[in-house]
């Protein structure tokens, strides 16, 4: 596991062993890099000296290298870059390759050059590159920029600076956030909706970015890069008419899922189509939905995140058929901007997982604190959480639960139904107290509170309290506090708006007030 540092708790442990994206503040901290704009030299970079480049040159305002020889190469920065371990940095530069056979190859490594950290390969011949990295040891680096074979390319505005989270400042931004860091994520109107734990999914969608490569019909074409994309990156492109993909679905429930913006048109459809179709079209103006089609679709959705971006989705089953992209009118002044397409085998949409020419999945956020790490009570206590579950189907899902590290053993706070919370106390795999709570409502805030004690549990589920548990036997080898899941099920789908506990049992009217 990755203890969290700094911008995000000294207590979490957190792991997630790949990116996730979410709507959050961004801002950035001071340049690292010194002269990567290269406005008049090359001061602070150099060539290698026992592999140098062929060329390596100030060319109008951009570093200029060539490789002819097809050995390795190498060029890098002597200045010092200085990184903390836990904080989370962004790495940048405008590349352009113009000749050879390889592609760019730069390394972010420890500053005798001996160990990398971080690899950023780059094939396309020009791009805006961005990668959000996250250092696990605190030490000075250099860029290093290799290539292993014929190669000529261009680069320009490389920079390095922290990222900040959760700022006054701060612009809200889709962030992928890298591997092992946890995900705060807010609305579009800037209000905090909580730590964001997903189950792990995957996008099938080959190319979500880049919409040149799918299929149009007649009168459908693709201008790459013509917006800033939900990212604040210039990575939207304007599509007119149909553009579409062959589905790699046969059967089963999946959910087809696009970011669009209005351009010169202000409507557009996200769809399954051939041999039927299901469609959705919605206003772009507003997010409204214009018109609905098809008799396979079991639900659809709007969401507005912000600068005119709406992420909407469709949910079909077993419907055999290709996925669709529509601009709604078939003309060039009927524009709109597309980003971001998801293709999920499920009945609901996560958040976006990114992809540059193969399907790409995202692990599980797994989250727990030892209870050692804050003054643990075995023997009473209260829990409390505040959360927003996703899934309109659970499985016995802990929103909050304290463990012996098996199930034999624990206090849980669990959504086991759409619309059922429970509270579970068991001891040596008898259960001592089951209370519910039977009218949650999947997608609206729930409050839940557990009191525990020799003999007592009291429940409280949005602002009710149940029948006192009077012969309890409560665990004593609690060992650790789990975050909207155990185990392998992980799959809560929630944004975990605040958890509290109290060494001691509150009385049923405290609980009762906690989570009126």
């Amino acid at each position: 596991m990755a203890r969290v540092y700094d911008n995000y708790s000294s207590l979490i442990d957190f792991t997630r062993a790949s990116s996730g994206t979410a709507l959050r503040p961004i801002s950035y901290g001071d340049e690292l890099v010194t002269n990567g704009t290269f406005d008049s030299d090359l001061t602070g970079w150099n060539n290698s000296a026992s592999i140098p480049m062929d060329t390596f040159e100030l060319s109008s305002g951009r570093l200029h290298i060539v490789n002819t020889s097809g050995l390795a190469q190498a060029a890098y920065t002597d200045d010092t870059i200085s990184l903390v371990a836990g904080r989370v940095y962004q790495f940048s530069a405008d590349l352009e390759k113009v000749g050879g056979t390889d592609d760019w190859d730069i390394d972010i490594r420890t500053a005798a050059q001996s160990t990398v950290r971080h690899t950023m390969t780059i094939y396309a011949t020009t791009e805006k590159l961005v990668v959000n990295f996250y250092p696990t040891v605190t030490e000075n680096v250099v860029i290093q920029i290799t290539t292993r074979s014929a190669f000529e390319g261009y680069a320009d505005n490389i920079s390095i600076r922290e990222v900040l989270f959760d700022q006054p400042n701060g612009t809200l931004t889709l962030f992928n956030h890298p591997t092992n860091v946890p995900r705060i994520e807010y609305d579009a109107d800037g209000n905090r909706l909580g730590l964001l734990v997903e189950e792990s999914r995957t996008n099938l969608v080959d190319y979500s970015e880049d919409f040149s490569g799918w299929n149009k019909t007649a009168g459908g074409a693709v201008t790459q890069n013509q917006a800033l994309a939900p990212d604040g990156t210039l990575t939207a492109d304007e599509i007119v008419g149909v553009v579409y993909k062959t589905p790699n679905l046969s059967t089963g429930t999946r959910c087809l899922s696009a970011y669009l913006k209005a351009n010169a048109g202000t409507t557009a459809q996200v769809r399954f189509d051939t041999p039927t179709s299901n469609r959705v079209v919605v206003d772009l103006t507003d997010g409204s939905i214009v018109f609905t089609s098809g008799d396979s679709i079991d639900s659809y959705g709007v969401t507005y995140i912000g600068n005119g971006w709406y992420r909407c989705h469709i949910v079909i089953t077993d419907v055999v058929n290709n996925y669709v992209i529509v601009a709604e009118a078939n003309d060039a002044n009927h524009t709109v901007y597309v980003w971001g397409a998801q293709l999920e085998q499920a009945s609901f949409p996560t958040s976006y997982i990114p992809t540059s020419g193969s399907t790409a999945t995202r692990s599980a956020d797994v989250a727990s604190i030892g209870v050692s790490e804050f003054g643990y009570n075995q023997s009473e206590g209260t829990l409390f959480v505040e959360y927003v579950g996703t899934k309109d189907t659970f499985a016995g899902v802990a929103a909050l639960q304290v463990d012996a590290s098996t199930v034999t053993d624990r206090i849980s706070i669990l959504q086991t139904s759409a619309t059922t919370i429970e509270s579970v106390v068991s001891n040596n795999s008898t259960t001592q107290s089951q209370q519910f709570q039977p009218s949650a409502i999947a997608g609206q805030i729930s409050k839940a509170a557990i009191a525990f004690e020799a003999n007592r549990v009291d429940s409280s589920f949005d602002g009710s309290v149940e029948t006192t548990d009077t012969s309890v036997v409560v665990p004593d080898e609690i060992g650790i506090l789990r975050i909207a899941g155990y185990g392998s099920a992980y799959e809560l789908n929630s944004h975990i708006k605040s958890i509290k506990y109290y060494p001691r049992a509150l009385t049923a009217t405290q609980i009762q007030e906690l989570t009126s």
